[in-house]
């Protein structure tokens, strides 16, 4: 939803980014599984001293008219300050459950999880299936919607070539048993380290130099500037990769139907009908107004049209 704020009044503003809930959540998954492989002497053991609150400097832009809002720049849509409304929406008569606001630049997957609990929580509810387009297919989504047994399915993910050499990760073998790679020459990538980004976990296995030094596949391999062989692999791989099993079944293309119906469907009719396009105030708080009076005009008529 467009903001209620001038493009004359925006700003470039140096704030502090302090780490997020994903972040920490992320952090709690990495000890878990740091202490699980150096108790199993997979990786060696770090004393390290308990990672602290990341903050940076960071450039943002805002708005002096409504400082609230978040600047929203997407491939193909209109730039500038706006709101996003989050609506879930049940698959039967398509009504909206709940709804939340949030800047125009917060990720779509952030309050993803959030929203799920709070709907099993005060709605007294068992979700049993989940469907969300690409931009909620985070590993992190993935991980914690299979702890609590719910079905995900988004569309499906397309194998992008990675990097400029020939080998791709699909030509190394993983070795269950050993917790290994073997490469196409018949190297051992034995796991050695746990490696942590910004934004991910993964177990990072490595070639020894001296194996890679004289190896006749290397520069199909690693290339010529290359020293050594790595392959890193996301601590959610396999429940990432079992949620997308089920891609192309008929049940997921049922699904994916019913959330372009119920989910597009509501907002194009939110935003031609119930005053979903623009904000008529300022703030947070009456963006998420706005947005719950949009969501109940349109569910007082399909409630009537479902007990008719």
């Amino acid at each position: 939803m467009k903001a209620n704020a001038s493009r004359k009044t925006e700003y470039i503003k140096q704030t502090e980014e302090v780490t997020n809930e994903y972040l920490k959540e992320l952090d709690q998954y990495e000890e878990t599984v740091r202490a699980q492989l150096e108790t199993e002497g997979k990786i060696k053991p770090i004393r390290c001293k308990k990672r602290k609150e990341k903050t940076e400097i960071i450039s943002r832009r805002e708005s002096r008219t409504d400082p609230e809002s978040g600047f929203y720049k997407r491939k193909g849509k209109a730039e500038g300050m706006h709101y996003l409304s989050h609506e879930t929406v049940d698959s039967k008569n398509g009504i909206i459950i709940d709804v939340a606001a949030t800047a125009g630049n917060v990720p779509d997957s952030q309050p993803y999880i959030k929203r799920i609990d709070y709907i099993e929580k005060n709605l007294g509810l068992k979700i049993q299936e989940a469907c969300a387009d690409s931009g909620y297919d985070t590993n992190l989504i993935n991980q914690q919607l299979s702890e609590r047994g719910i079905n995900f399915y988004t569309p499906e993910r397309t194998e992008q070539k990675r990097g400029t050499t020939e080998f791709q990760r699909k030509d190394f073998q993983y070795d269950g048993k050993d917790d290994r790679f073997i490469c196409p020459g018949g190297k051992a990538l034995p796991l050695h380290r746990l490696n942590r980004t910004i934004n991910t976990v993964t177990k990072e296995y490595r070639c020894p130099k001296a194996e890679c030094k004289d190896c006749p596949f290397r520069n199909r391999c690693i290339g010529e500037k290359g020293s050594d062989k790595r392959i890193q692999v996301n601590i959610f791989e396999n429940v990432v990769k079992k949620n997308h099993e089920k891609d192309g079944t008929e049940r997921h293309t049922r699904v994916l139907l019913l959330r372009q119906i119920w989910s597009e469907g509501s907002f194009a009719a939110q935003k031609s009908r119930h005053n979903l396009k623009f904000l008529y105030r300022r703030g947070l708080e009456a963006a998420e107004q706005q947005c719950l009076l949009s969501s109940t005009a349109l569910n007082l008529k399909r409630m009537i049209k479902a007990m008719a």
